[in-house]
């Protein structure tokens, strides 16, 4: 038996930016199936609607840092989302917005807009915004994950293990 089959989507980053998410909606078309595909057919690729987003905020006394990627399943998720972080910080910067709530925060927030959505920490071994860095609350973190199972589903370490 050979290995499972693969499929690659590249995400497309910063559906939170009012900007680039005008020309994710001009230059994109969905599938249906939770994908995107370029309208014109110059590429066969496929995408997934991405963002990420950083969480400054203080808990328990403590800084504490952390960058979240969302995962949208369609267009109109990635617009209620927009709409509702806009409410709460600037998406207008560039890159990606910075808030000072918690990831946990974020995770109630767009979970209640889409619960189709999936968040994962866009980090997980580096020390400044992973989520197991030293300004994070990897208690919380993990307190937070049990109760939301399905949303934490896979985590990609930043740097790739060390082969012999």
């Amino acid at each position: 038996m050979g290995p499972p089959e693969r499929h690659s989507a590249p995400g497309t980053g910063d559906f939170t930016h009012p900007t680039y998410f005008e020309e994710i909606k001009n230059d994109l078309e969905e599938t249906g199936q939770g994908l995107l595909f370029l309208k014109d057919g110059a590429s066969s690729n496929h995408f997934i609607l991405t963002a990420e987003t950083s969480h400054i905020y203080t808990q328990a006394g403590k800084g504490r840092r952390v960058h979240m990627m969302i995962f949208a399943p369609h267009l109109k998720a990635a617009e209620k989302i927009n709409l509702g972080l806009d409410r709460v910080g600037n998406i207008r910067s560039d890159g990606r917005p910075i808030f000072g709530f918690s990831a946990k925060d974020l995770v109630k927030m767009v979970l209640d807009i889409e619960p189709e959505c999936l968040l994962v920490p866009a980090h997980a071994w580096t020390p400044w915004f992973s989520v197991f860095g030293s300004h994070s609350d990897s208690t919380t973190w993990r307190n937070a994950s049990r109760r939301k199972q399905r949303t934490f589903q896979r985590l990609k370490p930043a740097f790739p293990p060390t082969r012999p």
